[in-house]
């Protein structure tokens, strides 16, 4: 049996945007609340590079604040 992490985040999909971190120190795909030129980096996903959010996120449909 393989268990799979799973990032669990409030709201949709749309609310969100994925792209490059661009912290010096941590490579990988930066989650971004809104889209990505607003700079408001929820997390940062270290060495891993995500182009979308079909696999391994969970949504919660609740309103983000």
């Amino acid at each position: 049996m393989c268990i799979r992490d799973s990032i669990q985040l409030a709201g949709e999909a749309e609310d969100y945007s994925l792209g490059s971190s661009s912290q010096e120190l941590l490579q990988g795909t930066a989650i971004y609340l809104g889209a990505a030129s607003d700079n408001e980096v929820v997390a940062i996903l270290q060495d891993s590079f995500i182009s979308d959010f079909s696999s391994g996120f969970n949504f919660l449909n609740d309103s983000v604040t």
